[in-house]
């Protein structure tokens, strides 16, 4: 089945539909853990129509091999270039948060405002895209400090006419 994504996505790819091609890269990244978008980022490689493409999908790999540095040039870049990415800004967003979960307090102190920013910007671009308004109530519940609680809920709230499910998980997580 992975092979068959991997196929069609690369067929798209050489096809040249660059919206398709996002929004495919997008969802096989989020359904596979990053699982084979080093090949679609060989398949994309040198072509010059693709290159902010190949700069997040990069910044996304580095993300999971956990080069926080260079994920966060890489998607910075690729959000100053094109800003209607909502998942650019969810994994920018995840990229300061790792990073102020393995920096020191101090560093934290000072990148803790651009983790929920860049989550609420993913929110406004597309209010739909449940994975940042999942990170906001958990940020919001669990954050010491920064979080609102209120905030959390209603994060999870917004989630129950759009995604039930995750709504609901988010609701029992909220009450527990």
């Amino acid at each position: 089945m992975k092979s068959i994504l991997l196929l069609l996505l690369t067929a798209t790819v050489m096809l040249g539909q660059e919206n398709a091609v996002l929004q495919q890269m997008r969802a096989f990244a989020l359904a596979n853990n990053g699982n084979g978008v080093d090949s679609l980022l060989k398949t994309i490689s040198g072509k010059p129509e693709y290159k902010l493409e190949h700069q997040l999908y990069t910044g996304y790999l580095q993300l999971l091999d956990r080069d926080y540095e260079g994920a966060l040039d890489n998607i910075e870049n690729y959000t100053e270039e094109r800003d209607t990415s909502a998942f650019a800004y969810f994994l920018l967003g995840n990229a300061y948060a790792t990073k102020a979960m393995l920096g020191n307090k101090i560093t934290a102190m000072f990148i803790i405002s651009d983790i929920s920013e860049n989550w609420e910007k993913a929110l406004e671009i597309d209010p739909d895209f449940f994975p940042a308004a999942t990170a906001l109530f958990n940020f919001n519940l669990r954050a010491p400090m920064v979080g609102d609680k209120d905030k959390a809920l209603e994060y999870a709230k917004s989630l129950l006419g759009k995604n039930p499910l995750v709504a609901n998980s988010l609701l029992v997580a909220y009450y527990a």
